[in-house]
């Protein structure tokens, strides 16, 4: 991807781009990234929206994250944003 196609993308979509193939530790399968458990859903350009399939992906979610990202839970969303 060219600096100009990437300098386009929104803040969420640089954001799934960078952690949707992370590996979660779920259920002791080898293999589990976060997009197997979560899809991204565009509500607002600077904030990503997550859905989930399962709510015990929380927390290894989070984990995956690395302490980079700010991330809260709202009603059916994980809501990863700017670290302050």
């Amino acid at each position: 991807m060219s600096n100009i196609e990437n300098n386009t993308q929104s803040f969420a979509d640089k954001t799934w781009n960078s952690i949707k193939d992370r590996e979660v530790q779920m259920f002791s399968l080898p293999g589990q990234t976060v997009a197997h458990y979560c899809t991204p859903t565009p509500l607002d350009p600077n904030k990503l929206f997550l859905t989930y399939t399962v709510s015990s992906c929380i927390p290894a979610v989070e984990a995956a994250l690395n302490n980079e990202f700010d991330f809260e839970i709202a009603k059916n969303f994980i809501i990863i944003s700017k670290k302050v």
